[in-house]
């Protein structure tokens, strides 16, 4: 990730069956927004992103959710999604 993000790019709520269609093959889009629990469900459903997003997709995976979620999650939990979602940016809740 060496040039500016620009532009507006949509964010998803996965697991989804009619995001996950619209995404399919949907080379419109590049960077597509999840939330943190969002991704997290889906590696834990499938081991990875590529089930939902295309090779062409760079995840965007928010951490600004929920006061509870956020308080629970360590480090660690951040390093373990990101291993299996590269490309991905990571937007951290501080």
């Amino acid at each position: 990730m060496y040039k500016p993000v620009r532009g507006v790019h949509p964010r998803v709520e996965l697991p989804d069956e009619e995001f996950e269609e619209w995404l399919d093959g949907n080379r419109e889009v590049e960077y597509v927004i999840i939330n943190f629990s969002d991704a997290e469900e889906v590696v834990e459903r499938d081991g990875d992103l590529s089930q939902v997003l295309e090779p062409w997709h760079i995840p965007v995976i928010l951490g600004t959710e929920h006061d509870e979620y956020v308080n629970r999650r360590t480090f660690q939990d951040v390093v373990d999604l990101l291993e299996v979602a590269q490309p991905a940016i990571y937007v951290p809740d501080v």
